[in-house]
């Protein structure tokens, strides 16, 4: 049975009560209602029960309402309230009163507030009443708290205040039976009203829920079910730093008034002492009989105990197992985290986005396995070179691989472009002369390539025309230096006769800044002349002063020509006057007096104004002299004196002064400290107070200062006695040195220092540590780093890196022949670890009747040398191929870049299978090494050879400033370069030239820039006045006969910047955003995008240029690509610049 008691409520608790909703599982022999009075054959014994008072901390939110307005939700109960509240959620226990371990609710101004509750439990549903005495720590203050703040000294009791407790037909059954209060004690007394006798009992359930119409009431005004019967609420202040526990409380005082001992005790029946228990098992009055057993008071809640379900899961949901874990426990069976094998987006691993392992379980949980992808660390491993000559291409394999997980990203032939001619000086050759000249130059590469041109002449008239001699012009080579002189034009036959020079401006004007001042001379000579007039600059005098300049008004400079006599003129700035002293004019007197001063250039000049007087009282008033003032002309000296005040006719009569200020305190900056005396003689007196400033002493130290407090020093009039003090700084600590303390260590270790002023004044803090690596990580050890504390030198070491991984190289096992690496026999097999970058060497000695065919790797022979020495970069298995004499012939068939095709192990000759020889762009198939007739004639083992002739390179047009050179090999030009072969290698440069740029995008500083041409391109010389290191796209251009696109890109670096790594993210369909190495693995962001990829470019830093070769072999939609840059800028900060976007759609 439950009913609504909203409507049932009283007192100052409104909206709160609590009601008993437990079923009457004790009592099988008659059906109770909470409230009903029980039969005395229903009466539990002491056998039956052990009660106990369970007390409860919670925090106190100053809204006189118990815990259950303390606001955890999961206090809310379904509408059948199935479920007992966990009162160890909000219970404060064990907490300590700061600001981390209480809630806000129960904190303000710096104050903490704390609620303690008594709940029965273990009474068997029965109660007559009950009395719980107590007093309270000095860390408690008993008293109301409210919005409007704490009042110590009232009762602190929230609940049941003037409530009662009802049953569901609103009647009391529980009511506030006399409690008692006083500033020490407290006497909580419940008891059930109205009993029909002595000794009657009354049933009230084992559990009950709290009614609420707030936030934690339901539709039919049910919130919270309680285990056992709620006694009532206090409320306190706590002093901060004080830990809540049940020790707070004193249980069983005995200071009340006499006949009322004040012990703890419940009555199972009202006064009924054969059916009592106290705290102490005792008597409560003198005369009656023992109790029938002892109330414990005290203990915490005891929550309820729960189990979850906790699950292991991947990111995509798959399960990777679950278990079921105790509640406040941490996962027992964690399972191992998956794992995933690296591809071309990167390597991987897999974690838990929280450790299970130090997890505390308080709900169903999943765990889910994140997969992290990490971008490789591309490393380069460069083989089967064949060096490029002046005229023919070399080749390379280029094998990028991850240094971390060893993934083959890229494997490519590469082909290394003819290093073209390094001509030496152009030289003239002595059998050719004058305009038909021709100079020859060698190739420093190989002294047979030589080339022969027409000499390139520029001119200079090195003898001018003149009446008696001809013009000569001097022609000479501007590649050799050979030149030759030739007439260009006869002599004129005149001789010049120059007249005057006459002014080509008008004279005597005043000068003029900039202004070209020339003069012309005619030629009157006879015959023909070839400069008839001529013109130069005028030379000038230093002038002449025409006009001397006055007082007021500038004077004139003349500056002439020496040779043609014009003249300019300039002016000379007026002087002004040079006034003499003021002069007081006799004339004038008194306030009308008046001064005048003359100008010592021009007597004429004179000025005359009004004195500017100044006062001063020259004769004070007294008694018997009136006071005069004296009137003084600052400038001229003039003055006059003038009675301003009548003789008083009264002798002054001063008192001892009193001080205008309250002695003895701080002394205030700017502030007057004054004395005043009073007149006391007889007749009127003008001056009644005499007010003068104090004069102190030296002062006195009143109170000493120490090491924290400042001291005083206290000054004093030496007329009035007024006073005032002055602090004494305190002195501050003479601290010692730093001593590590004892009993500390490591990251931990702490140190002290002692006052010398007072030793009781300490201070410690941790150790601040320096680190040195002390011990390098090499392949045997690891790194030791020593840790120094800065103030004390307190040390320790610590490994801070493992050994280093190293290299590791294995051979597979071999029959025919012996095998050593770096010395060491490996011919059944074996490896060694070498330190990254390190040289190794590996032997093969074959047996008798055998030959040594190559070390392989993978399906290619890296080497054919028996000994071969190489660079540890990577780890790498070799397999040693020997060939028996007597087997059967082993023939191996090879391209141009030394990978193997096939490789058949037969009879003979006649059995092997020719395989297909691969097509590369730009070269065409001639042939094997040996022919069909001479490989099926073989009967022992051979390498053929697939034989390729290089294609006509196409051609491309560099374009460049009007006034840049652009050059490669013999050629160059100014402004357009035309038919440059493909991959040659190109110069631009230009004098005073900063940086260079694609379409307005820098790619390159300095007066230079190299690069390989790949299409047409235009390269302008740009200003960078900063400079920082940059990346461009060049070109994109779709490789002919192929579904590949080859993309260039350049980068630049700059002084003070580390270059780290380059290279390109590409794919399929993709866009700007898409292309960052953030994205690589993931799909673009269009419906028909591919997966965004990344290429790293060879980890030379001198190289500038870069090129991808990627293609869609379907050729549909659009390749996509974006170079990029990693750098460490000047101040250590990796960063990361992109080009703009190359696309190819493919048509």
């Amino acid at each position: 049975m439950r009913k609504s008691a909203k409507k049932l409520l009283s007192g100052v608790m409104a909206g709160l009560m609590v009601v008993s909703m437990a079923p009457i599982s004790a009592l099988a022999a008659n059906s109770y209602e909470p409230g009903d009075v029980v039969a005395k054959e229903d009466y539990v014994t002491a056998a039956d029960i052990a009660p106990e008072v369970d007390i409860v901390w919670t925090a106190y939110t100053g809204l006189n309402k118990s815990f259950i307005t303390n606001g955890d939700a999961e206090w809310e109960n379904s509408a059948n309230n199935d479920t007992y509240a966990d009162l160890s959620k909000v219970d404060l226990t064990g907490k300590t009163a700061n600001k981390t371990d209480f809630p806000a609710a129960a904190i303000r101004s710096g104050k903490y507030y704390v609620a303690a509750s008594f709940i029965l439990k273990n009474y068997g549903g029965q109660f007559g009443d009950c009395t719980l005495s107590f007093g309270w720590d000095d860390a408690l203050t008993m008293g109301k708290r409210t919005a409007k703040g704490f009042t110590a000294g009232d009762s602190g009791m929230m609940v049941p205040s003037f409530s009662n407790v009802s049953d569901a037909d609103g009647n009391a059954y529980l009511i506030d039976a006399a409690s008692k209060f006083n500033d020490t004690y407290y006497a909580l007394s419940i008891a059930t009203p109205h009993l029909p006798e002595t000794g009657s009992v009354v049933y009230v359930g084992d559990d009950y829920t709290f009614e609420t119409d707030g936030p934690l009431g339901g539709d039919d005004g049910l919130g919270v079910k309680l285990q056992g019967l709620y006694l009532g609420t206090v409320g306190f202040q706590v002093a901060e730093g004080t830990v809540i526990s049940d020790d707070l409380l004193k249980f069983g005082v005995n200071d009340w008034p006499a006949n009322d001992p004040g012990l703890c005790n419940l009555h199972m029946g009202s006064v009924d002492p054969d059916r009592m228990y106290t705290v102490t098992g005792m008597t409560e009055y003198e005369g009656t009989t023992p109790a029938m057993g002892t109330l414990k008071i005290g203990g915490t809640s005891t929550p309820e105990t729960k189990s979850y379900t906790v699950n292991y899961v991947t990111e995509d949901g798959a399960s990777l197992g679950t278990e079921k874990v105790e509640a406040g426990k941490s996962p027992a069976s964690v399972p191992a985290l998956p794992t995933k094998a690296p591809d071309a987006a990167g390597h991987y691993s897999y974690a838990w986005d929280t450790d299970p392992t130090t997890a505390t379980i308080s709900a169903d949980t999943t765990f889910t396995a994140k997969l992290t992808t990490t971008p490789h660390n591309p490393q380069t491993l460069e083989s089967n070179i064949v060096d490029a000559t002046c005229e023919k291409d070399g080749s390379k394999t280029v094998t990028t691989s991850c240094s971390d997980c060893g993934y083959v990203i890229s494997k490519n032939n590469v082909v290394i472009p003819a290093t073209g001619h390094a001509w030496g000086e152009w030289k003239h050759d002595a059998a050719t002369a004058e305009a038909d000249a021709t100079h020859t130059r060698v190739c420093g590469k190989d002294a047979s390539h030589t080339q022969t041109k027409a000499c390139d002449f520029t001119s200079q008239v090195t003898q001018n025309q003149t009446a008696d001699q001809p013009e000569i012009t001097t022609y000479t080579c501007k590649d050799c230096g050979y030149s030759y002189a030739k007439e260009t034009k006869p002599a004129l036959g005149h001789t010049h006769n120059y007249g005057a020079p006459v002014a080509d401006y008008t004279s005597g004007q005043a000068f003029v800044e900039g202004k070209d001042y020339t003069h012309t001379a005619t030629c009157t000579g006879e015959g023909t002349c070839s400069q008839p007039t001529k013109t130069d600059k005028c030379t000038f005098d230093n002038g002449v002063e025409t006009k001397a300049a006055t007082c007021t008004e500038d004077g004139v400079k003349t500056f002439t020509c020496t040779e043609c006599g014009g003249t300019y003129t300039v002016a000379i700035p007026a002087t002004g006057h040079a006034w003499g002293q003021w002069s007081h004019d006799a004339a004038t007197a008194e306030a009308d007096a008046t001064h005048t001063r003359v100008c010592g250039k021009d007597a004429s000049h004179t000025q005359t104004k009004a004195c500017d007087f100044t006062s001063q009282v020259t004769q004070n008033q007294t008694a018997d002299q009136p006071e005069i003032t004296t009137y003084t002309c600052k400038d001229c000296g003039y003055s006059y004196a003038k009675e301003t005040k009548p003789a008083l006719g009264h002798t002054h009569n001063y008192g001892a002064p009193v001080a205008d200020y309250t002695s003895g305190q701080a002394f205030v900056e700017g502030k007057d400290y004054t004395h005043t005396a009073t007149c006391t003689g007889e007749g009127t007196c003008s001056q009644p107070t005499k007010t003068d400033k104090c004069t102190f002493d030296n002062g006195v130290e009143t109170k000493a200062a120490t090491c924290t407090e400042d001291g005083v020093k206290t000054f004093t009039c030496t007329e009035c006695g007024g006073t005032y003090t002055v602090a004494i700084p305190a002195t501050g600590h003479a601290w010692g040195q730093w001593s590590h303390d004892a009993a500390t260590a490591e990251a931990d270790a702490t140190h002290t220092r002692v006052c010398a002023n007072d030793a009781s004044h300490k201070e410690t803090k941790a150790c601040d540590f320096t680190a040195k690596v002390t011990q390098e990580a090499t392949l045997d050890q690891a790194e030791i780093t020593t840790y120094t504390c800065k103030d004390c030198g307190y040390s320790y070491t610590k490994e801070t890196a493992p050994a280093l991984a190293g290299v590791t190289v294995t051979v597979n096992a071999v029959e025919n022949g012996t095998v050593t690496l770096a010395g060491q026999d490996v011919t059944a097999g074996g490896s060694k670890k070498f330190a990254e970058n390190g040289t190794y060497t590996l032997v093969a000695t074959p047996n008798e009747n055998c030959t040594f065919v190559g070390w392989q790797t993978g399906n290619k022979i890296v080497s054919t040398d028996a000994t071969y020495t190489t660079v540890a970069i990577a780890d790498i298995t070799y397999t040693p191929v020997f060939a028996e004499s007597a087997k059967p012939v082993q023939f191996t068939f090879v391209d141009m870049f030394n990978n193997v095709i096939s490789s058949q192990s037969v009879a003979s000759g006649a059995a092997v299978k020719i395989p297909q020889a691969p097509t590369y762009t730009g070269y065409t198939f001639t042939g094997w090494s040996a022919d069909e007739a001479t490989i099926k004639a073989a009967t022992s083992s051979m390498t053929v050879y697939a034989q390729y002739e290089k294609d006509a390179a196409a051609t491309y047009t560099v374009t460049t400033d009007a006034d840049a050179t652009v050059a490669y090999g013999s050629n160059s030009a100014q402004g357009t370069l035309a038919d440059v072969p493909y991959g040659t290698q190109v110069t631009v440069s230009k004098a005073g030239a900063t940086a260079w740029a694609i379409d307005g995008k820098i790619v390159a500083y300095g007066d230079s820039y190299t690069f390989y041409v790949a299409s047409d391109v235009t390269v302008k010389a740009a200003s960078a006045t900063t400079q920082a290191p940059v990346v461009a796209a060049v070109s994109a251009n779709q490789v002919a006969g192929s579904y590949k696109v080859e993309f260039v890109a350049t980068r630049a670096m700059v002084d003070g910047c580390t270059y780290l790594k380059s290279g390109f993210v590409y794919g399929k369909n993709l866009t700007d955003a898409d292309l960052t190495l953030a994205n690589v693995g993931k799909k673009g962001s269009a419906d028909n995008s591919g997966v965004v990829k990344a290429a790293y470019a060879n980890s030379t830093e001198g190289s500038t240029q870069f090129i991808l070769s990627y293609g869609i072999s379907a050729q549909t939609g659009t390749a996509s690509a974006k170079a990029f840059l990693t750098y460490k800028d000047q101040n250590g900060k990796v960063k990361t610049v992109y080009s703009d976007v190359m696309n190819h759609t493919y048509a």
